[in-house]
């Protein structure tokens, strides 16, 4: 089993619209999300996104952990030193917080933050290649959520390209 996954929005988001988020988070130690990533990827998403009931059921079984971070000073010093929202500047400071081991973020910004804090990181991407190598995830199923994510989500093709290549076992080196 991984460690402790801190996840921003647009992660979790991307899982739960992929019905790949259960497997996911089933793989990790804790699975965690701040207050303001609830906020964002359920209560404003229930309306017109099913995927948020998705992630709601995750919370409410304990298999997703909503956590409030404590240091607001430090979010709002994150927000204005990277240019992020306040849903990743809560992801990163919640990632401080929990000593956690891993952050997941497709934000850009937030993932130049991690790098210069050296924060280790993931992407959507990335956590579905890694899980179709481990096998939770099903080379088929993986494939199929990386055409998904470059078609509904704005993912760069390269990106995704290369991940498909990870999961086929093709390296190219």
């Amino acid at each position: 089993m991984e460690k402790k996954l801190v996840c921003n929005a647009s992660t979790t988001i991307h899982l739960a619209k992929l019905s790949i988020i259960e497997t996911v988070v089933s793989q990790f130690e804790s699975y965690m999300i701040s207050e303001k990533v609830y906020e964002e990827s359920v209560m404003k998403a229930k309306p017109k996104y099913g995927d948020a009931y998705v992630t709601e059921g995750l919370v409410k079984k304990g298999m997703i952990i909503v956590k409030a971070v404590k240091n607001q000073v430090l979010v709002k010093k994150l927000a204005e030193d990277f240019n992020v929202g306040e849903g990743e500047a809560e992801t990163v400071a919640l990632f401080l917080q929990e000593k956690a081991s891993i952050l997941a973020t497709n934000d850009g910004r937030a993932i130049m933050a991690c790098e210069i804090m050296g924060i280790p990181y993931t992407t959507s991407v990335s956590l579905i290649a890694y899980f179709a190598q481990k096998k939770p995830l099903s080379r088929q199923k993986a494939l199929e959520a990386l055409d998904a994510l470059e078609k509904e989500c704005w993912i760069n093709k390269s990106i995704v390209l290369e991940a498909k290549n990870k999961v086929r076992g093709i390296h190219l080196e």
